[in-house]
């Protein structure tokens, strides 16, 4: 009994969402102010990850080659 109204509901809702008319709220009031927010959010600590990324690796490169030309000199 309650398994066929829980999946009674469950398909009204999802017969909802499937209107054209409710994707397009959808869209625009839930999924694109949301996207909008956790952009930025997260957007600047993302850009200073790929940048201190990138100058460890830069880091650890240089330490390499002067390791390298070091031990080759020795």
């Amino acid at each position: 009994m309650i398994d066929k109204l829980i999946k009674d509901i469950l398909r009204k809702i999802i017969n909802e969402i499937n209107k054209d008319e409710n994707k397009y709220i959808i869209q625009n009031d839930i999924f694109n102010p949301l996207i909008c927010q956790i952009k930025l959010c997260f957007y600047p600590y993302i850009i200073l990850f790929i940048i201190g990324g990138f100058s460890l690796l830069f880091i650890n490169l240089l330490l390499i080659i002067l390791i390298l030309y070091y031990i080759k000199n020795i």
